[in-house]
């Protein structure tokens, strides 16, 4: 027999436990409060308050773009000490770009019933039991499940990071805080590879995963003790949003999965590659046709096919592929000459300290109107250090 008041006891320790998924009551002006379902408000914080809300967004979006920048920077080494094939120890930054994918498709509606607090936390939760599982059981396959929870979490972790960051400003200047949330994810690969090999390395690179373990406690700690605004929350899943993700998420992971492991396995040499692209393209066709007759689709295509949003794609797809050479072509080309991390230590450091530097001139100078001329700024930049 349970002893007089346990029964109360757990009641007790549930409610607690279920208080910590949900936002906390707010009061301020009502034009203060947040007009777009699932977004938080906004209110006059003290000085000291804003402060503790900009370092945790900054801790949140590290976490984010760091856990997965570990594995990515170090991904050669990693491949050699589990003794894995390069197709194999593939999977893994496969596998975490397909779940970030799908978790930004379910965290826009997910965040406007529940909140996003919510999902960070559920997600940030199961990635701490799926890391914790992984070190007990080093595999390829839980492995491939941390990779899976990871880019689960992130996609929330990116969102609140923005989020933190805008109530650490006021609000006058949300579009500076915009940007500095966005940048602040992106840190993760310069700061990666300064670390050294041998503290990751250790016991079958058990260190990068107890890392990667603790900067997950670090971030849910911050989301549980530091509450954001409330956001209106209104019932928007749908049956057919179900439906519609499930052909989604196949053709995302047909998509990913072909695009990720050709380069590894090559194109022509595996036929399940080619078939996987041909049902992705079938798969997108009836998730398209599916949202686009809907009052409120879980994907908007009418939004996604305007003529600003194809512009604004094709620019920052053009921008990613002249940036990708800074972080990976020359570090890729000083790699087959046998460096590690340690030999270009000083060009990692420099490289760390301008993506740190450029977020901060950004946000200091950036006003709408002037995006066409910093951007063209940057590309001028980023063509004087190439003709260098």
């Amino acid at each position: 027999m349970e002893p007089p008041g346990a029964a109360n006891h757990k009641t007790a320790f549930g409610a607690r436990f279920l208080d910590l998924f949900r936002e906390q009551e707010w009061h301020y002006a009502p034009d203060l409060r947040a007009t777009v379902p699932g977004s938080p408000g906004f209110a006059h914080h003290p000085l000291g308050r804003r402060i503790v809300y900009g370092i945790t967004s900054l801790i949140i979006g590290l976490t984010c773009g760091f856990s997965n920048a570990l594995l990515s920077a170090n991904l050669p080494y990693l491949r050699g000490a589990l003794g894995l094939e390069t197709y194999e120890i593939a999977w893994l930054p496969t596998v975490y770009a397909i779940m970030n994918c799908l978790g930004g498709g379910l965290l826009f509606k997910y965040r406007q019933q529940f909140g996003a607090r919510s999902f960070a936390i559920t997600f940030l939760l199961l990635q701490l039991v799926v890391i914790g599982a992984h070190l007990l059981v080093r595999e390829l396959g839980s492995a491939i499940m941390v990779r899976a929870a990871s880019g689960l979490s992130a996609t929330a972790l990116t969102t609140l990071c923005i989020y933190y960051m805008l109530q650490a400003f006021p609000l006058q200047h949300r579009p500076r805080a915009i940007v500095l949330g966005v940048s602040i994810p992106q840190l993760g690969i310069p700061l990666a590879r300064l670390l050294p090999l041998d503290a990751l390395a250790l016991n079958k690179w058990e260190g990068l995963y107890l890392l990667e373990f603790g900067l997950s406690a670090l971030c849910l700690a911050c989301v549980l003790s530091f509450r954001l605004p409330p956001s209106i929350k209104q019932r928007v899943f749908e049956y057919r949003d179900f439906v519609s993700m499930a052909f989604y998420s196949l053709a995302v992971a047909c998509f990913g999965a072909a695009i990720g492991m050709g380069p590894y396995l090559w194109w022509w040499d595996r036929d399940w590659i080619g078939w996987s692209l041909a049902a992705c393209l079938l798969l997108f066709a009836i998730s398209m046709i599916l949202e686009a007759r809907r009052r409120s689709p879980l994907i908007d295509i009418r939004w996604l096919t305007g003529a600003d949003v194809v512009r604004l794609a094709i620019v920052l797809i053009m921008t990613r592929m002249v940036l990708s050479e800074q972080a990976t072509g020359a570090i890729g080309f000083l790699r087959l000459f046998g460096l590690v991390n340690e030999n270009f230590f000083d060009l990692s450091l420099v490289i760390a300290i301008c993506a740190f530097a450029g977020p901060v001139a950004a946000a200091i100078v950036f006003k709408p109107d002037r995006i066409p001329a910093m951007v063209m700024a940057a590309l001028l930049l980023v063509a004087t250090g190439e003709r260098g």
